[in-house]
């Protein structure tokens, strides 16, 4: 077993070049991770089960485990699946840790409520006026999508949407 505990920097990237060093020279069986603050930083925790020096045959690569998708219905996996793509998207091209862009119980409670406006989106806990503001748009459109989609849903959720955006709810 191996914990590593790298600290963001101001911009919230952390450096991983320690890790992927390790990951590189050992055969990685499990991981365990956690996200916390401390003295004000973020941190990432890791504990790594791992065997020593691997061929690279036999490269198995980092990988991350758990549950990819939280506890929800059948048809809400599917919203979940598209929103966790596009907040890795989202975090690569702001270079910033996919959790700073909406934690996975934020993605998962967007998928529980499916807000159609921007109002309905920021009363979910953990999304404020900067997350509302910054992402907002993306993921009610994205809402509104899925449930245009889906069997019996409102063919007004994007104009509901764009109402709300411009105020005139």
């Amino acid at each position: 077993m191996k914990i590593f505990t790298l600290m963001a920097d101001t911009a919230g990237r952390f450096d991983e070049s320690e890790l992927e060093a390790f990951c590189e020279s050992n055969e990685i069986l499990s991981v365990v991770e956690h996200f916390f603050e401390y003295a004000g930083t973020v941190r990432w925790a890791l504990l790594l089960s791992y065997m020593d020096g691997k061929d690279s045959r036999q490269r198995s690569g980092f990988r991350r485990t758990g549950p990819t998708t939280p506890n929800l219905p059948p048809e809400q996996r599917s919203l979940y699946e598209v929103l966790r793509t596009w907040r890795a998207a989202r975090a690569q091209d702001e270079r910033i840790p996919a959790f700073q862009v909406f934690s996975n119980a934020e993605l998962a409670e967007i998928c529980r409520r499916q807000p159609t406006g921007l109002t309905q989106l920021a009363e979910i806990r953990g999304i404020g006026e900067a997350k509302k503001k910054r992402y907002g748009e993306d993921v009610v459109a994205m809402v509104g999508e899925y449930l245009a989609g889906r069997p019996g849903s409102a063919a007004d959720v994007g104009e509901a949407a764009r109402e709300e955006s411009d105020g005139t709810e």
